[in-house]
């Protein structure tokens, strides 16, 4: 299972994963991302930048904190709609292999 597997699939239902993902996984996956985000005070005309290495981020928009609170909370969601699902085939075997067969008749379950 990679990023791009989940990606792909999730995307067609929750279309703004994918936007989000390419945004951020520079954070996750060290990246030029990284590398970038300690630069400020960019002098063109000097062509020079000063280099910030801290464990604080004050350099970060209050607004990005707040996108990422909601995206969390989103993916959180999203996690708990599928856990919710895969509790509910655990528990009903039965009815969800029916279920299965009718979606499966009707060209309508994943890869029929």
């Amino acid at each position: 299972m990679t990023d791009r597997h989940l990606i792909n699939c999730l995307a067609p239902k929750y279309n703004w994963l994918g936007r989000v993902y390419e945004r951020t996984s520079g954070f996750v996956h060290f990246s030029s991302t990284h590398i970038i985000s300690i630069f400020s005070d960019f002098r063109e005309e000097e062509r020079s930048a000063q280099v910030e290495i801290s464990e604080k981020d004050d350099n970060v928009p209050e607004q990005f904190w707040l996108e990422l609170a909601d995206a969390y909370l989103a993916a959180s969601d999203i996690v708990t709609e599928h856990l919710s699902g895969w509790v509910f085939t655990k528990d009903n075997p039965d009815l969800v292999a029916k279920i299965r067969s009718k979606l499966q008749k009707e060209g309508k379950w994943p890869g029929s």
